[in-house]
């Protein structure tokens, strides 16, 4: 691996991502519902403008760019909208080998990096959709890269390029914002005096926190032009704290009277909890993949599944923040949800 000359490697790389994208949009033609979506949001920023994609979807950056695509160049909405994703899943594979590489500063995981992502059934999938979660993780993984590169090596220049990508990662979905506290992985390097980390970890935090008072303050004086979700990103924590433990009650109380036994109620909440948590492994079970486990086991076998020692900090935060996303979503869609469907008395066959 040492003897291949990066530009070559990355060459090959982004030479397979755009064949293994080819073939998935050849071998699956259709347009996924979330695909039509935004191509109807992008015909009508062409004919309307971004205003009137606004009114029906809060997130049309992705729209946005296949119009302006098809402004530019002519092309059908469906061929500007493939052309995007081939530079945002070369991006997305380029940024993860970067990542790792930086991570664990060897080249030689480089080839395990690329199998790893390459061979990842649902990212195959997604390639044939036409779908803006390959920009927010290709923006994300590009985050990650620049924060590491600023651990190794302290320049301004990769902080707020950080910021630049969490911002425009969060455009694609706003739960970029919550890798907004990575840069506190800078107080657990050896790198500087912490005093000095300390400032850097809360500067580059700061650079985020302006972007989001300057768009809360736009949102403001014309709430038009502000995402709904942007809007309503101030009053998230507190829907955390209260609305969750609240709509988890109701849930555990519904569940009681209309599943378990009389006698069993009083474990309703512990219940619906284990399930719950359940639903979670096996959904991120489904998603790591075959070839993840093979690698986990190689790893496991030959003794070398640790942190690494120069980013423990930048990767046990990253590797929190990875865990507490899918558990706020599983609270959101799971307990709040539920809390506001009525459910009738169901029919019980005798």
């Amino acid at each position: 691996m040492s003897t291949v000359r990066p530009s070559l490697w990355h060459g090959l790389l982004l030479l397979a991502t755009l064949l293994l994208f080819a073939f998935a949009n050849l071998s699956n033609p259709l347009i996924n519902e979330d695909g039509v979506l935004y191509l109807l949001l992008a015909e009508r920023i062409g004919s309307e403008g971004l205003d009137a994609a606004f009114a029906l979807f809060d997130k049309p950056l992705y729209s946005a760019l296949i119009a302006a695509m098809h402004s530019l160049l002519g092309l059908p909405l469906r061929q500007c909208a493939r052309l995007i994703d081939a530079a945002l899943a070369c991006l997305l594979v380029a940024a993860f080998a970067e990542f790792c590489r930086l991570l664990y500063r060897d080249r030689s995981v480089l080839p395990w990096a690329a199998l790893l992502l390459l061979a990842h059934p649902r990212l195959n999938n997604y390639f044939a959709f036409v779908i803006r979660d390959l920009g927010y993780w290709a923006l994300l993984l590009s985050s990650f890269c620049l924060l590491l590169r600023d651990i190794a090596t302290p320049r301004v220049a990769y902080l707020l390029g950080w910021a630049l990508c969490t911002l425009l990662a969060a455009a694609f979905k706003p739960e970029a914002l919550l890798f907004g506290m990575l840069p506190l992985a800078l107080l657990g390097t050896q790198s500087g005096t912490f005093g000095a980390r300390g400032r850097r970890a809360l500067g580059t935090v700061a650079v985020v926190a302006a972007a989001m008072a300057l768009l809360t303050r736009i949102g403001v004086a014309n709430p038009q032009h502000l995402p709904e979700t942007v809007r309503e990103l101030p009053d998230v924590p507190q829907r955390l704290v209260h609305e969750i433990p609240a709509a988890f009650n109701a849930a555990a109380e519904r569940y009681a009277s209309l599943v378990l036994d009389p006698y069993s109620r009083d474990v309703a909440a512990l219940s619906l909890a284990g399930g719950l948590l359940s639903i979670l492994l096996v959904k991120t079970l489904n998603n790591i993949g075959i070839i993840s486990f093979l690698l986990l086991g190689y790893a496991l076998r030959r003794g070398e599944l640790r942190l690494p020692g120069a980013n423990r900090g930048a990767f046990a935060l990253m590797i929190g923040c990875a865990l507490l996303l899918p558990v706020l979503f599983l609270c959101y869609r799971q307990f709040l949800d539920l809390s506001l469907i009525h459910i009738s008395e169901p029919t019980r066959p005798y």
